[in-house]
């Protein structure tokens, strides 16, 4: 990890001082987990919407690593790479629509030994995971004595298509509507659920602290129920999100964000399935050949509700 860092930083300290400082916020996921994947949740942090004839583009990859195992019915180790393809265009004055495709590759992964290191290093704990064998997809459950999920393989393809309408009700205010189609696979975890979301995103100014930048997002999400979970899924769910964005060195900002989410399916005592969700995004953002560029990790805050660490790099352009 200390390695890792020592050649990250130069290179981030180089491209800030090489760039314009310009101060933007890190769109994050509300839960980038495996059964998250049966709602239809939008990406918070767009901001503004598109404006004149522009088009904004956005491509993201991520890296998902996902362990459970308390005993009894749920055992939990995935690991999921995900390319987000996404933009948005400007329809009329104050308006924008947008699509999204997500593009995953679910699997055992590289990151458990990664993982152990970085819970070592910052005295996090491992919940157990280094009791088991590192780099296996394996995701189990039961209920009433019946085996609904039973996955060992992994799969690659598609996420669930989302296409997006947004509206700049006021300078600091965009109102936002989602259309999922499912375009995924239930069977698998990775979508397969059509469904809508809104959302309002805030950015209040603070004059006295005029370049620290401030996101605030609130919203909620109707999903079909389908696939092995239809019978505890709750079509409804609510989502929030905090967010602040503030200058380190010239060019250089950090990011750090909180999303919160209710609970997705009916209780079953098994918190990755059932919980209400947290995560917190920690990451630096800086502008270099021509986009903004976005580094980050996340974490589960509300223990065993969201990915356990989640590695993210972001490119965003016009």
């Amino acid at each position: 990890m200390r390695y890792t860092a020592a050649i990250l930083l130069p290179l981030l300290l180089f491209a800030a001082a090489s760039a314009q400082a310009e101060t933007h916020a890190a769109v994050t996921a509300i839960n980038s987990g495996s059964f998250a994947r049966a709602h239809a949740l939008p990406l918070l942090g767009e901001g503004a919407v598109v404006a004149g004839s522009d088009t904004a583009w956005r491509v993201s990859l991520s890296g998902a690593n996902e362990f459970y195992a308390k005993g009894g019915a749920l055992f939990l180790d995935a690991e999921t790479l995900k390319l987000d393809l996404g933009l948005r265009h400007a329809l009329t004055p104050g308006w924008e629509w947008g699509l999204r495709l997500p593009l995953l590759m679910q699997s055992g992964g590289a990151m458990d030994g990664l993982i152990e290191g970085w819970h070592s290093a910052f005295g996090l704990p491992n919940g157990g995971r280094e009791r088991y064998a590192k780099d296996r997809y394996n995701i189990q459950y039961q209920r009433n004595g019946q085996t609904l999920l039973d996955l060992h393989d992994g799969h690659n393809g598609l996420g669930d298509l989302q296409a997006t309408l947004g509206w700049q009700a006021a300078p600091s205010v965009a109102l936002r509507g989602l259309l999922q189609l499912p375009t995924g696979q239930a069977s698998t975890l990775s979508g397969g659920h059509a469904g809508v979301a809104f959302w309002g995103e805030w950015s209040p100014v603070i004059e006295a602290l005029p370049s620290l930048r401030t996101d605030l997002a609130a919203g909620f999400s109707v999903s079909q129920t389908r696939g092995p979970l239809k019978a505890i899924q709750k079509p409804v769910a609510a989502f929030t999100r905090a967010a602040v964005s503030m200058p380190l060195y010239q060019a250089l900002q950090g990011n750090v964000s909180v999303q919160l989410h209710s609970a997705f399916y009916d209780d079953t005592g098994q918190k990755p399935i059932s919980g209400p969700g947290g995560n917190a995004s920690f990451g630096f953002g800086f502008p270099a050949w021509g986009c903004n560029v976005d580094l980050g990790v996340e974490e589960d805050i509300l223990v065993n509700t969201a990915p356990d660490f989640v590695l993210k790099l972001g490119l965003a352009f016009h």
